[in-house]
């Protein structure tokens, strides 16, 4: 994320505005997550609040450190239904390596409150989710994680590989030997496992991380390169990623062509807009050879950048299940349901 995004805060009047009008369109869930920490924003508290308010499924995703036990206090009580930690490590000494800015002992608060917020939310919310990207740093760390995380008492652990950006974090890749590694502590681990989850009930998300551990072209950070081939993205219909400047990305991996500005344009009217319409149907489309996908992602030089890795392939997976199973009934009542809606916002002066 460029620095003078990073720089930037969203006022709180505004991101209230964008909340109420996602919830108005039918939203279900908000992400406080990306491009930054969200308990860095000076209102954090307030929209959290807010979006419970408004009886929405509530995601955070910190890297935990500003959280003290007041914070997880009210956290609790505000029944934040999901909270992603995103940890990289095990150990004091590679937390600090992964998180070059952070001392040694930021490991030990950070743990410490998150055994603090597991023993007040007592079984209840939020889903506590120990999230760890791999790198050549700490991916001799897996089964330690586990250990980890069944002491601590959180619900579910869950392993992704790093986003190769080439000059900048292509040197923390895995080389082919550290991946037969991770891929072996893999399946040491799923040897445990009933179904998704260890004794006890600790789920353990593996099932992506693996499969991208084991193509090919994983030491160079080409992850999904089958991924164009399997189903149409659909993530257009489903879901909006709005920055630290105002700009709405259509997908995660989209900052560098945003579909329109949040201080420039309401919400409801961007998620309609010529611009989303075009990047719904390039994406659905998926042709490898169109330039556009070249806009993708983080590396300028890949030719597909969906194919570096894509953020929101589970979303997307889900959604095109969903869509396998309707019937045709459904199909044409959602058409006409479609017609409608339309026909209502125009007639509103909403286009």
């Amino acid at each position: 994320m460029p620095e003078e995004i990073q720089r930037q805060t969203l006022p709180l009047d505004l991101v209230k505005g964008v909340i109420k009008d996602c919830a108005s369109m039918g939203t279900s869930q908000i992400y406080l997550s990306g491009g930054g920490e969200p308990f860095l924003h000076p209102h954090i508290m307030d929209i959290v609040r807010f979006i419970k308010e408004l009886g929405l499924t509530c995601h955070i995703n910190t890297n935990f450190t500003l959280v003290d036990e007041d914070r997880a206090s009210e956290l609790v009580k505000l029944g934040v239904d999901f909270l992603i930690v995103s940890l990289w490590a095990t150990t004091p000494e590679t937390y600090s390596r992964t998180h070059p800015n952070k001392p040694e002992a930021t490991f030990k608060q950070l743990i410490d409150t998150v055994r603090y917020m597991v023993r007040l939310k007592n079984g209840g919310p939020p889903n506590i989710v120990l999230y760890n990207v791999i790198m050549n740093l700490n991916y001799h760390e897996l089964e330690a994680t586990i250990d980890l995380a069944t002491g601590l008492g959180v619900d579910a652990v869950e392993f992704t590989v790093m986003d190769a950006i080439p000059g900048r974090t292509d040197k923390l890749l895995l080389n082919e030997r550290q991946q037969a590694e991770v891929l072996e502590a893999c399946r040491r681990i799923q040897n445990q496992m009933f179904g998704t989850t260890l004794k006890g009930g600790l789920e353990v998300r593996l099932g992506d991380f693996m499969r991208r551990v084991s193509i090919p072209g994983a030491s160079k950070g080409d992850y999904e390169t089958e991924m164009l081939d399997q189903i149409p993205c659909h993530i257009g219909w489903n879901f909006s990623r709005i920055v630290a400047d105002g700009n709405v990305n259509a997908c995660l991996k989209a900052h560098r062509i945003p579909v329109g500005n949040i201080y420039e344009s309401p919400f409801w009217k961007i998620w309609n807009s010529p611009e989303q319409r075009h990047f719904r149907r390039k994406t659905k489309e998926g042709n490898k050879n169109d330039p556009f996908f070249t806009m993708i992602g983080n590396d300028e030089t890949a030719k597909v950048g969906c194919h570096r890795g894509c953020d929101d392939i589970d979303r997307n997976r889900r959604l095109w299940n969903r869509l396998q199973q309707q019937t045709l009934p459904h199909k044409m009542l959602l058409r006409g349901a479609g017609y409608l809606l339309r026909a209502k916002t125009l007639w509103n002066g909403r286009y």
